[in-house]
């Protein structure tokens, strides 16, 4: 357990093996340039608790940068702030089984992009705010779990054109699945409960396909790999229909949209979301 704050420009490395840090409700300040916490070995896992990590500087990586396989990340109870155009949660396309999972977090990535997910494994996001602005979650393989009520992702920026062959697509959503040729495979994408949002006229979900001749097209198969039985989105994709989980619906709710279980499924209330059977 961290006793006092600390300010300087150590980063949090995992080593090669795996432990917990609890930051005491303190806050750890970050003065240098590469990240603030560094998952350094294959098969290590991270668990940072009960407290702020806060990078005073532009990072010329991430937040968190795993770029080994097999490793795991989990953050509880921890706020991250970060300046500048920098990534929040950064992996690597050729690595394998990586875990992230954040409960009861924030990331707060104001100028940048929130966590860019292009290897085998899996995201848990539960109970998390993310702020961004290139986009919230971006995940081109694996796995992603949304849940909560209290999860709310937005991004504040604007599509860019891709012009690199590899790398994120800046293309505005709160969470954007995509099948991308030369990735490894998507799992299983199920959203049900948060809020989503993204700029004016920018779904603040996305589901397409890209490669690097043809760019973005229709992904005509996403709705076997997205699920969604919950949240509400400040506006909703042309294929929304095909993402929905079966016996849900999208309908009109103050200005945004919402899913919502169909009224003839409906057998219990609680809270405001609906049920189809009472446990």
């Amino acid at each position: 357990t961290m006793l006092h704050p600390y300010v300087g420009n150590e980063a949090i490395c995992s080593g090669s093996k795996g432990y917990i840090l609890d930051l005491g409700g303190n806050a750890y300040s970050y003065t240098g340039t590469q990240q603030i916490v560094d998952i350094n070995y294959d098969g290590a896992s991270i668990t940072i608790r009960n407290g702020m990590l806060k990078a005073q500087n532009p990072l010329d990586t991430a937040g968190v940068s795993m770029l080994y396989s097999n490793s795991s990340l989990t953050m509880d109870g921890v706020t991250m702030q970060l300046n500048g155009a920098t990534w929040g949660i950064g992996t690597n396309g050729g690595e394998e089984n990586n875990t992230i999972r954040l409960v009861n977090s924030t990331i707060d990535v104001a100028d940048g992009l929130g966590i860019y997910f292009p290897c085998s494994g899996s995201v848990v996001i539960d109970n998390t705010v993310i702020k961004a602005k290139s986009f919230g979650v971006q995940l081109c393989a694996g796995s992603l779990t949304v849940l909560g009520d209290k999860t709310s992702i937005t991004a504040s920026g604007s599509p860019a054109e891709k012009t690199e062959a590899d790398g994120p697509i800046v293309d505005g959503a709160a969470i954007s699945v995509i099948e991308r040729d030369g990735y490894k495979d998507l799992g299983k994408v199920t959203i049900s409960g948060g809020a989503f949002m993204a700029g004016e006229g920018i779904p603040a979900i996305e589901a397409y396909a890209f490669n690097n001749t043809d760019k973005r097209s229709e992904w005509t198969q996403a709705g076997d790999v997205v699920d969604i039985s919950g949240g509400t989105y400040s506006a909703a994709p042309t294929n929304m229909d095909k993402l929905l989980a079966g016996g849900y619906e999208l309908v009109e709710s103050d200005g945004s949209w919402a899913v919502r279980l169909k009224e003839n499924l409906r057998a219990a209330e609680v809270g405001g979301a609906y049920y189809p059977t009472v446990a």
